[in-house]
Parts: C-alpha cells; structure tokens; sequence
C-alpha cells in the first residue's frame, strides 16, 4: 500500500483572493513522499496549519483533494479517520492539546495505552534526552510553553505512525533544546521509515531536510 500523500489543487478561500500568488503547496499538484522530510516555510497566516490539518483530518478540504493511501480522503468514515490518527498519522499540533489538569506523566501515558506498541521504557529516555524528565509529575497547566511541546513531542512519538505532522514544534525552545528535538524526531521517522511535514516560520530552518517548499 503506498504510503504518499498527493495535495490536488487545493486552495482554501484565503489564499484564491490573494493577488500574485505563488505557492508551492495551493493550487498545485503535490506528492509527498514517505521516508522524506517536508520543511514547509511561511509567514503566519499563510495556512501552514491549514495544510497538516487537512491532511490530518480535522479541517474540511474546500476545493481539491488529498490522497492518502491512494483513496480521496474526502470519502473516509469516521472510523477511517480513527485508523489514520492512531496507526497512520501522528502530529504535534502548535497550541500542542496536552490535558493541562493532568502530570505530563499522565498525558504521556494516557496516549502509551491507546497505542497498539507500548513504549514504556521510551518515555523515560526520551524525556530525559529532551531534559523534562524532572517534571514529569507537575500539572502541564505549571509547565512553560517549552516544556510542553517537549512532552507533546514525545507523546507525538509514542504511536504507530508512517507520517509525522509538526506544526512548529520548535516554536518555543532555544536553538540547543530545537536541534535536540529534532534529532530525536529525525532518528525515529529513519527507524520507522516514515514521512515527516514540520512547519516553520523561518525561511532557512534550522533542522535537516530532504525539500524546503513555500506555502
């Protein structure tokens, strides 16, 4: 079964009204292909986000299509759009959707049990690596910004997954903590040869990529 994903033509109404528009995602015939990284660049507004959530099935597609698994997503039940979220997809959304009145412990292990391959033994290492596993056992509510989209990473992480979708998941932390995160996420989409979309504001991103496009 493939595992691309092709955006046909789609171009929400806030970009159609834009004079000389240029894009390399809206209005285009794209294919993204598995085992590579997509660094998707723009300023805000610009539906960075529009796009991940699209694909990730959240937002409606207005005009056009995205094709998952070579079937129009615009045809997926319920339950399929279940499927996806839990076996196909992952993503790291930008206001990251922790449970604030629960540990990051909690959250990290709330999603450990819904997945179908466990990773018990990872969640330590991995929160130390990204140097939050001092405050496992406090509120998310009481952490900074930084160190929840450090805990919504690795909860990304802890699911079957042939895509990651990153919406700026580097937005608030320092260069050192960004490439420690990224190097993480980049050494398990190579185990799991897997797909990776991370947007970003920056022009030149910090982190490796296999394609750089411009929404």
């Amino acid at each position: 079964m493939s595992q691309e994903i092709e955006i046909v033509n789609v171009c929400p109404a806030f970009f159609t009204s834009v004079e000389n528009r240029q894009s390399d995602v809206w209005g285009q015939r794209l294919n993204l292909l598995s085992g590579r990284t997509y660094a998707i660049s723009a300023a805000s507004g610009k539906g960075k986000s529009t796009l991940l959530n699209m694909i990730f099935g959240v937002r409606a597609i207005p005009n056009g299509d995205v094709i998952i698994h070579n079937r129009s997503s615009k045809t997926f039940s319920a339950e399929d759009r279940s499927v996806l979220r839990s076996r196909w997809c992952s993503m790291v959304f930008q206001d990251m959707q922790l449970f604030q009145h629960l540990t990051a412990r909690e959250n990290l292990e709330l999603k450990n049990q819904l997945s179908e391959t466990p990773r018990i033994e990872e969640i330590q290492d991995w929160c130390k690596l990204l140097e939050v596993d001092a405050f496992l056992d406090r509120p998310c509510g009481q952490l900074s910004l930084g160190q929840q989209q450090r805990i919504a990473i690795v909860r990304a992480l802890l699911q079957p997954f042939e895509w990651l979708l990153l919406d700026e998941p580097t937005s608030h932390l320092d260069e050192q903590n960004a490439k420690r995160a990224m190097d993480l996420i980049k050494e398990e989409c190579t185990k799991r040869s897997a797909g990776c979309l991370v947007t970003t504001l920056e022009s030149k991103p910090l982190f490796h990529y296999d394609h750089l496009l411009y929404c």
